[in-house]
């Protein structure tokens, strides 16, 4: 590696910066990891309980928040960050510059942890950051407080650690006015390049052997394409591409109640943005004031839930990398990607109750055989039309018919519980099939007045038990006796 002497020194400066940095930020999560007073503790609620027994949400939400910090502190010390950038505000002085670093998982605890630098996650807002190279001028900030900031250096690279040494396998180096030195650094080890510029300052080196060191970059190049062919053979897997490129951080960011739809051929990174898009929505340092508002309260804790989110794939081999790519980026896979295959059939046997189960349906399935006269696609999308249709109609008349009688009920809790959630509603009169899913939503607050209305019925019914044998006990006795 030959770089002029401005670059050098450029790249020696950043190169020592990052090495410092991961060790810093190592050191810090393993100090968080092993303080005992890492996370909420339960003692800070006003009457906690005991939280082995019951249905105690506010303990449970702080036991999950505080796991959930544990393994981003966890992830931080495996790999602390992938990228560095600086970015000048547009005053022209060293006071303008800053230096941001960025990481996978949610670095809120560990924000202040560089000196003289943040570390940011890759999927707040200033996230962007990292996906447009050296030159690029950035909008940064909250909406009416945006502010230009221009890229002045942008470093990606791959941290390693090898027998307690941090080291990072440099993606890309870029420096204005320079602009990209991949091709210079050639994905070398950024502690090796240290070295060999440290070695040139030294003094003057003997003459190189340039064919020498020719050869062996060829055939050190022969045997990574060997490497990667075998590991493609053997294992399929999703390139781990922690930083995207600006466009597709423009869709991944976008809004969290926004549609997407991605067309594009294939390897060009649709699943990819998708995979990167589920994991920023669900960090909640890199929700954007606007999506905090939209994902508060009840929506926030069904939000985060395990099993809120699915990715249908059309087989079981691009179903298993998929799992990996998720849990790679922090979000674990419970079953939520599926194949429609296996979908339909729990849909059709658990839901619907279509397909003949212990306790429910009436049709079996033959796979061999087609119940469809037309299986083009339109007719297909005609037919999910008419029976979604159907489904909605049965479902809006069914639960209309249960707040009727609800609202008949002689339980006064009742009664106001249910004229509580219908002044939430956007029709007075009908219920339309967004009410329903907000009713869904707020569930689990119904569950306490649910186990209450139990409770009541099972002890009324003991209570007309125990009277009708107490009053008729001789004919109860003598019936008894009759079928013994």
């Amino acid at each position: 590696m030959e770089l002029p002497e401005g670059e050098e020194q450029a790249l020696n400066s950043v190169g020592e910066q990052i090495l410092s940095a991961l060790i810093t930020v190592a050191q810090a999560a393993q100090q968080a990891l092993s303080s005992p007073r890492t996370g909420i503790s339960t003692t800070a609620l006003a009457s906690p309980s005991n939280v082995m027994v019951g249905e105690d949400k506010a303990e449970k939400q702080i036991h999950a928040m505080n796991s959930a910090q544990r393994e981003n502190l966890r992830r931080l010390l495996r790999e602390p960050f992938v990228a560095r950038v600086e970015v000048d505000s547009g005053f022209g002085t060293a006071q303008a510059v800053q230096t941001f670093y960025f990481a996978r998982p949610s670095a809120a605890d560990l924000a202040a942890a560089i000196k003289d630098a943040r570390l940011i996650t890759l999927g707040a807002p200033l996230g962007r950051l990292a996906e447009h190279e050296a030159g690029d001028t950035v909008s940064v900030g909250a909406s009416g407080h945006e502010r230009e900031v221009r890229i002045l250096k942008r470093t990606v690279f791959h941290p390693t650690l090898q027998e307690g040494i941090w080291d990072a396998v440099v993606k890309r180096f870029e420096a204005m006015p320079w602009g990209d030195l991949l091709e210079v650094l050639g994905h070398e080890s950024l502690r090796q390049a240290l070295e060999e510029i440290q070695r040139r300052q030294a003094g003057p080196l003997a003459e190189e052997d340039i064919l020498r060191r020719l050869l062996k970059a060829a055939a050190e190049a022969e045997f990574e394409r060997q490497r990667i062919r075998r590991k493609v053979v053997d294992r399929i897997a999703l390139r781990d591409q922690p930083i995207l490129d600006k466009f597709q951080g423009e869709v991944f960011r976008l809004p969290v109640d926004r549609q997407v739809m991605l067309f594009g051929p294939p390897g060009s990174g649709k699943t990819t943005t998708l995979i990167k898009r589920l994991a920023q929505k669900r960090t909640p340092d890199a929700l954007t004031e606007e999506e905090e508002r939209v994902i508060s309260g009840y929506i926030r804790d069904s939000f985060l839930r395990p099993d809120s989110w699915a990715m249908f794939s059309p087989g079981e081999l691009l179903k298993k990398y998929l799992s990996e790519a998720f849990n790679q980026e922090g979000v674990p896979d419970a079953g939520n990607v599926r194949t429609w295959e296996m979908e339909r059939h729990d849909l059709a046997r658990n839901v619907l109750g279509i397909l003949r189960s212990s306790n429910s349906g009436r049709f079996q399935l033959d796979s061999s055989h087609s119940p469809l006269a037309d299986q083009s696609s339109s007719s297909i999308a005609h037919l999910h039309d008419d029976f979604a249709a159907y489904v909605e109609t049965v479902l809006i008349k069914r639960c209309d018919d249960a707040l009727a009688t609800l609202i008949a009920s002689k339980d006064e809790n009742v009664r106001q519980a249910i004229q509580n959630l219908r002044r939430r509603f956007n029709n007075d009169q009908r219920l339309e099939l967004e009410d329903i899913f907000r009713f869904l939503d707020q569930v689990e607050g119904l569950q306490s007045e649910i186990k209450r209305l139990n409770e009541q019925i099972s002890t009324d019914l003991n209570k007309i038990v125990n009277r009708l044998l107490n009053t008729r006990g001789g004919c109860w006795m003598k019936l008894v006796r009759r079928y013994q």
